[in-house]
């Protein structure tokens, strides 16, 4: 939990095993990486994507979309868990969210 008694974390990205473009190294041009330093980039690339789509959103509106639409990983419950919080983020799913909140922006 946060100091303040929030329960952390909302989401969980993928960090173990990443491959990903090496700009330290003329020679090798990708890198292999595990951790927060991997799963932090994929989850702010999903929020760009999703806010490529639709410009107009929140960050409150973005953290609800992906907790939303995460799925928890196989065999694990629904709902909020200490170690991975509502689920695995989803991009798809994420972004057909925002195409169904575009939908209902433009039908107002």
């Amino acid at each position: 939990p946060t100091r303040d008694g929030r329960s952390k974390p909302d989401v969980a990205a993928p960090g173990t095993q990443i491959l990903a473009a090496n700009g330290f190294s003329a020679e090798a041009t990708w890198l292999r990486m595990t951790g927060t330093s991997m799963a932090s980039p994929y989850a702010a690339g999903v929020a760009g994507l999703m806010l490529a789509a639709e410009p107009s959103l929140t960050s409150a509106q973005i953290g609800s979309i992906l907790s939303r639409t995460a799925h928890p990983p196989g065999g694990a419950a629904f709902g909020w868990q200490n170690t991975f919080g509502y689920g695995i983020i989803d991009p798809a799913a994420a972004l057909a969210e925002v195409r169904r909140y575009q939908e209902r922006k433009e039908r107002k």
